[in-house]
């Protein structure tokens, strides 16, 4: 059942990051990655590691900034619940340690994990220099915002609606 909400949201997702990447002209600068939830091993060259991947070069911008991973579903890895001890904070981190190896595979700037959970709004976790980045340069917009430190992993979360209503361009300089 994952795979295939997973995959639908996949591609909402690509259209919506597309919409706003471009301003509001396009919703096809992007699209699943070939082999989604498989191994981005398969090329090791890095051109197909994470979800999503430009495919027209107006979206290049963001592919050299942020390598993307999506996960649907997987109410166990809610981050309230982490905090909690109720959630399972193994799967939230193996989620955030395979888009920071996807990252070394694409060679991109900065690394960002999308979680949607069922029937909330999406999260985004973002490694920590760029949730620094992104909230010095444009702090009002991205109330809220929150930091997670633990053991080698740190990461900054804000609601997916807060990153749609920054500017691309605004991003892009900031993040570049």
């Amino acid at each position: 059942m994952r795979s295939k909400k997973g995959a639908q949201f996949e591609r909402d997702f690509s259209r919506q990051l597309s919409m706003w990447w471009s301003s509001g002209k396009s919703d096809e600068l992007f699209w699943r990655t070939p082999m989604s939830g498989g191994k981005a091993t398969v090329n090791q060259s890095g051109t197909h590691a994470g979800d999503v991947r430009a495919v027209l070069p107006e979206g290049e911008g963001f592919t050299e900034l942020f390598t993307l991973e999506l996960k649907c579903g997987y109410p166990e890895a809610d981050l309230q619940r982490v905090l909690d001890g109720t959630g399972s904070k193994h799967l939230l981190f193996d989620f955030i340690k395979q888009v920071r190896r996807d990252q070394n595979l694409t060679n991109s700037n900065h690394w960002m994990l999308v979680v949607k959970r069922d029937r909330k709004k999406p999260l985004v976790f973002l490694d920590m220099a760029a949730g620094e980045r992104l909230h010095s340069k444009l702090m009002d917009s991205l109330d809220p915002m929150a930091v997670f430190i633990c053991a080698d992993l740190s990461f900054t979360v804000l609601p997916l609606e807060k990153l749609f209503k920054l500017d691309p361009k605004e991003v892009y300089e900031v993040l570049r």
